[in-house]
């Protein structure tokens, strides 16, 4: 029995301190300062159902932890047409992290998308930053 309450202990434990929270917020030196490039798409004009390049850098200028980043495409309704990384958890300690992806806009020609791209701290809301880049498909 006392094996049992040990092992819980150290699973409770081990749950709680695999993500940590090393942000600076919580060394009281202010928050991660993140940024956001959308290097591809880069054009402004897409064919309908022609397969383009998704690729998004995010970092974080002192080289601190990327807890949590997502790339959505949406529509001119605000209908979501891709929303990845299905986790939004990626935790990269080196303050870079690179997301890559290939999309087919499934659209009526003359239709406008929008990528919005966005990274944050370990909590929901620290340290957002987000960027976009809307397109035509032709």
């Amino acid at each position: 029995m006392k094996f049992k309450w040990l092992l819980l202990s150290l699973i409770f434990t081990f749950t709680f301190i695999s993500c940590d929270k090393d942000d600076p917020v919580d060394e009281g030196n202010g928050f991660p300062e993140y940024s956001v490039a959308i290097m591809s798409p880069s054009a402004d004009a897409f064919s309908a159902n022609e397969s383009f390049h998704i690729h998004v850098n995010f970092d974080e200028a002192s080289e601190l932890t990327i807890h949590h980043i997502n790339v959505q495409i949406t529509d001119e309704q605000g209908t979501v047409l891709y929303n990845m990384p299905t986790n939004a958890h990626v935790h990269n300690d080196s303050g870079h992290h690179e997301h890559h992806d290939d999309f087919v806009p499934a659209v009526e020609i003359g239709s406008t998308l929008t990528l919005v791209a966005k990274v944050w701290g370990h909590e929901a809301g620290i340290s957002e930053t987000v960027t976009s880049h809307s397109f035509k498909v032709e």
